[in-house]
């Protein structure tokens, strides 16, 4: 998988409902924990992906930013 095919993959992903984490893109897209991680740190380094720690269960998440979910 190319970078800019992981860019649409996710937020495909995220348009389903499913909070993105490391191990939720890793489970989906079937591709190494830290290229997922590499990627996904530097679609939020670019913008396209805000972080989000849920300190609840000790995680990092991130998040479409003007992303309008399916109903």
């Amino acid at each position: 998988m190319k970078y800019g095919e992981f860019q649409i993959a996710v937020i495909e992903l995220a348009q389903t409902g499913v909070r993105i984490s490391v191990a939720n893109v890793v489970a989906t897209l079937r591709i190494e924990p830290a290229k997922a991680e590499q990627w996904l740190d530097e679609m939020a380094r670019s913008g396209h992906l805000d972080l989000e720690l849920d300190e609840e269960v000790g995680a990092i998440f991130y998040r479409v930013p003007g992303l309008t979910l399916q109903q």
